[in-house]
């Protein structure tokens, strides 16, 4: 939208002296509220068709920041950015007018749209962050910019608007409630059950705060919660050396990557009936397939074929649920007694490590259900595997008992 066209719209608003604004100057508090050129979707429109200079198919098409590219020409994501553009558009020029209504002078009401609308231009950020945090941390400029308004309204304001939504938040939640830090960090308003039983909450609102709020914890929660907005040509590498996941993260670090819920295999479990259990691709296919830009397609239809998220029982149609969280900001979570259960253990494993002596033990097992579905060939191997460990198991239970003999006969000095 340029200078002109808005001077004509705020003319037709009926706003104070709109109609006396020069053009030059609307078209400057434009450029700095972040607003854009007039009708954005019949541009994405013909951008997605291709076949012009701006927007091509196939004739050296290029991605705005890939390659030194300045400019995007490759017409589906061409046609992505108008479509970007039009959401940024309403999401600005509704506060901006309000603010006319009201007698804000047009550059202050600009300034206070690009402060809580964000502004992404390049004039806001200093060359270090163009150059080195942006390609780094993808959403960065949001991040960044998110979390800074945030804590600024509540240190200026802490009886303000946005501090009173999350009193209220916070004083809607359960107490009771053993939830994964990935959830608790969240809204978490519990919601009755969906057709599973299972317990559900409102993990998420779409209010602007909530993401800033994952930046608040202990100093390793924070890391995790930094690490997991890495670009995925890092993040990926460090998960998978480290065997843990950054995004779902448990009072003791990131969640192992093999007690994931597989996404590939949930989505085929959720759409072939008979398939209660997913199938265990290799974790490394899963790993990788949960950080392709692909990823936001297989988990919004495994989020569309989730039968704990269906209209009701034996019904494969998404319920209220699974479309609110693939077409709003809201986030309805299910969460199961297991998953709660794994919670407290956690917590009471923490406790247990504190204290001066204590030890760890781990024991990794197959589960029945699990080698019910297995080869022939693999069941044996699982078996030998079992006998293996019980052998070490019993040498182990051997050692302790001859060290304990061997205590008891040595004399003790006084």
């Amino acid at each position: 939208m340029t200078g002109s066209h808005l001077g004509e719209a705020l003319a037709r608003t009926g706003v104070s002296g709109s109609e006396f604004m020069e053009p030059a100057k609307w078209a400057d508090i434009v450029e700095s509220a972040g607003l854009t050129e007039r009708s954005p979707l019949k541009k994405a429109w013909q951008a997605l068709k291709g076949g012009t200079e701006e927007a091509t198919w196939t004739q050296k098409p290029r991605v705005r920041g890939l390659g030194g590219a300045l400019t995007t020409t490759f017409a589906p994501v061409k046609a992505g950015e108008r479509i970007g553009r039009t959401v940024e558009d309403i999401n600005r020029l509704t506060p901006f007018f309000y603010q006319l209504r009201r007698g804000t002078d047009p550059a202050e009401a600009a300034l206070r749209v690009a402060l809580a609308q964000i502004d992404y231009s390049s004039r806001a950020f200093t060359p270090f962050e163009r150059e080195v945090l942006k390609r780094a941390f993808p959403f960065y400029a949001f991040a960044h910019a998110n979390t800074a308004y945030t804590l600024r309204q509540l240190w200026e304001r802490p009886g303000g608007r946005m501090a009173q939504v999350i009193r209220i938040l916070n004083s809607m939640r359960d107490p009771a409630a053993a939830l994964p830090p990935h959830i608790a960090q969240t809204s978490a308003i519990p919601l009755p059950p969906g057709p599973s039983g299972d317990p559900r909450y409102m993990s998420g609102i779409g209010l602007m705060f909530e993401p800033a709020m994952e930046y608040v914890g202990n100093p390793k929660q924070v890391g995790l919660a930094l690490a997991s907005q890495l670009n995925p040509i890092a993040k990926a590498p460090m998960e998978y050396i480290s065997g843990q996941t950054f995004f779902q993260r448990g009072l003791r670090g990131g969640r192992a990557l093999t007690e994931l819920d597989p996404t590939i295999g949930r989505l085929v479990s959720n759409v072939i009936p008979g398939v209660d259990k997913p199938p265990r691709l290799p974790n490394w296919i899963e790993h990788l397939s949960a950080n392709l830009p692909t990823s936001r397609i297989l988990t919004t239809m495994r989020t569309l074929t989730d039968p704990r998220k269906r209209i009701k029982p034996g019904v494969a149609i998404p319920g209220a649920a699974a479309w609110a969280n693939v077409l709003t900001g809201l986030r309805v979570t299910d969460v199961p007694m297991s998953a709660q259960e794994r919670v407290i253990k956690e917590v009471v494993h923490s406790l247990m490590e504190k204290i001066p002596g204590a030890r760890a033990y781990e024991r990794v097992y197959v589960p029945e259900e699990l080698r019910a579905t297995m080869p022939p060939e693999e069941q044996a191997w699982v078996e030998e595997l079992d006998q293996a460990t019980s052998i070490l198991q019993k040498r182990q239970r051997a050692r302790v008992e001859e060290r304990k003999a061997r205590q008891m006969l040595t004399p003790t000095l006084y």
